[in-house]
């Protein structure tokens, strides 16, 4: 039986993007705990996905999400990248999206506007989106976004009951 820790997570970011312009397409890195699970250009000015798997680690208390815009030019270039979901083994992480960080590295001349930023999905400078999970991420979810499964009438798995369902089958002749 696997451990939650041990399932292999897909994750599916669908973004949108600025259109092609003289510079190229927005350059976008994505770090699942500091390491590099995705790196490309935004090649889509309408809605578009990137997807990835990870596995956690289970010696981690909290794992990182972290989607990172660079490379961009103050001085010419106008281009952006917005995160518009995200998606866990399936799971949209629809009210998680907005508990995140944006940190953004600012251009010399914007030293009075604030370089963090809660729940803003919108990367117009170079810099990062994070989100924080605790080990196991999928409890984490499911607490997070309050849904869990109801068991059915009857269909308890305690001690009690397997030990009467294993008495049964061997006692059948």
């Amino acid at each position: 039986m696997k451990k939650l820790w041990e399932i292999p997570l897909t994750i599916k970011i669908n973004y949108s993007s600025s259109e092609f312009q003289e510079f190229g397409w927005p350059l976008v890195r994505v770090l699942f705990n500091d390491k590099v699970v995705a790196n490309f250009e935004a090649e889509s000015d309408v809605d578009a996905n990137i997807e990835f798997t990870v596995v956690q680690d289970i010696n981690l208390k909290t794992n990182k999400l972290i989607v990172e815009h660079y490379g961009k030019n103050y001085y010419k270039d106008m281009k952006f990248f917005q995160v518009n979901k995200i998606y866990v083994n399936n799971i949209d992480l629809d009210k998680i999206l907005w508990d995140s960080v944006q940190h953004r590295l600012l251009a010399p001349w914007e030293d009075n506007v604030e370089s963090e930023v809660k729940g803003n999905m919108y990367l117009g400078h170079n810099g990062y989106i994070l989100w924080e999970f605790e080990n196991p991420i999928l409890l984490d979810i499911q607490k997070r976004l309050g849904k869990t499964v109801k068991q059915i009438s009857g269909q308890d798995s305690t001690y009690k009951v397997l030990n009467e369902v294993k008495e049964y089958f061997f006692n059948i002749e």
